[in-house]
């Protein structure tokens, strides 16, 4: 182990993760914590929100959000009265993958579903709004 985890309580190795004050770290985000300086005690990041956006989505596949690198999160608000699918890196099909609710079902892009990739949508009927907030 490296001295960079000096000021950590207490800290070892187990089944290739690490335990520090008595929680276990996957390597992953261990690297990302000491990359980014951030205190592991409070993984809290600040976002930098991109400009809202709303996106007309229509009966066929579309773009919601192009592939960006950058992308820490986004929230997706269905503001219209038709259903909405999303799908990540490839061609939305509609009531497949993640659907969102009519009239302000949302999705959350958390750890869980983290993707960097495209974000496609399609919709039950034409001219759908999708309310759009990306975060960096």
């Amino acid at each position: 182990m490296s001295d960079t985890y000096h000021n950590w309580p207490s800290y070892r190795k187990t089944d290739n993760r690490i335990e520090a004050a008595g929680y276990h770290w996957d390597p992953v985000l261990l690297e990302w914590i000491v990359n980014e300086a951030v205190d592991p005690n409070n993984l809290r990041v600040n976002l930098s929100a991109n400009a809202p956006a709303a996106v007309s989505v229509g009966v066929a596949s579309g773009q919601v959000l192009a592939a960006n690198t950058n992308r820490k999160g986004c929230l997706l608000v269905n503001t219209s009265v038709n259903y909405i699918s999303l799908s990540f890196g490839a061609a939305a099909v509609l009531y497949s993958g993640i659907t969102i609710n009519p009239s302000g079902g949302s999705f959350w892009m958390d750890g869980y579903s983290f993707t960097t990739a495209e974000i496609r949508a399609i919709a039950s009927g034409a001219t759908s709004n999708l309310s759009v907030q990306e975060f960096e």
